[in-house]
């Protein structure tokens, strides 16, 4: 699978450097973007926001986990790109062989760069490419993975599928490995699968998403799943408000459930 993911990376990188080309063609006319939608749930409407939420984790190891994100996601070379990222900050508490563990601090910020090489309006039809990178930013080992990593990414966007109006749908498929870090840490190599299920009313105000996703760990050789809903109220000035509750599922699940709230500044 690592092979997979390198080859992966390389079409990511080659679509992303292509974006500069893709400006200066003029091919963005037409795309499926709406200055009207703030809900920020269109993966290819470039606009700039701004983001925090907090997680809570009840963690399948009889545990908690609670996570706080300063989110920030802005579009570049006339939209044709798109940078994000994340910054992360833990509170983990459980316990390992009568060992209680407690910690807090910053996580492993991440980057993403993602760019859309593909676009027909009239079949509503887009396919979207990004390369994550994940850096050993975290204050404390269990607060990360001690590794810089890559995570080419691609996915899919059909919009109204099945001629529902204010929906679409977007599988994707990304591989994160590790390519350096500390040589004491577990290396990373995994493979992440979602299905993002999305359904707005008619003036884009509310909505509604299901997010399943499962991950293959093929470094520890466990695989589990995730599944999510998300409900969210626009305001007309571009703020939202959003929650996002969880449940882990598979014998090696991480969590037992999450829930996630959140607020978004679309601007």
């Amino acid at each position: 699978m690592r092979d997979f993911g390198l080859r992966l990376f390389i079409v990511a990188l080659a679509a992303i450097a292509s974006a500069p080309a893709l400006a200066q063609s003029g091919s963005s006319e037409g795309k499926l973007v709406s200055k009207a939608d703030k809900s920020g749930t269109n993966p290819i409407n470039f606009t700039n926001d701004l983001r925090v939420y907090y997680e809570f984790q009840d963690l399948a190891n009889g545990g908690e986990g609670h996570v706080g994100t300063l989110e920030g996601r802005t579009p570049v070379l006339d939209g044709k790109l798109q940078i994000r990222v994340r910054v992360p900050f833990k509170a983990l508490d459980f316990d390992v062989g009568g060992t209680n563990i407690s910690e807090s601090g910053l996580g492993d910020i991440n980057a993403r760069l993602l760019t859309v090489p593909y676009l027909d309006p009239k079949k509503g039809l887009a396919l979207a490419v990004g390369l994550e990178m994940f850096f050993p930013t975290a204050g404390d080992d269990v607060l990360g993975e001690g590794k810089f990593s890559l995570g080419p990414q691609i996915f899919g966007v059909k919009f109204a599928p099945f001629g529902i109006k204010g929906s679409l749908i977007a599988p994707a498929v990304q591989q994160v490995f590790s390519v350096a870090g500390e040589d004491d840490r577990t290396d990373v190599n995994k493979t992440q699968i979602d299905v993002f299920i999305l359904k707005q009313s008619d003036d884009k105000r509310k909505y509604v998403l299901l997010d399943p996703q499962y991950i293959i760990d093929w470094e520890n050789e466990t695989e589990f799943g995730i599944f999510e809903v998300e409900a969210g109220y626009v305001l007309e000035s571009g703020v939202s408000f959003y929650g996002r509750p969880g449940i882990g599922y598979g014998g090696d699940k991480s969590i037992d459930y999450n829930i996630e709230v959140g607020i978004k500044y679309i601007f």
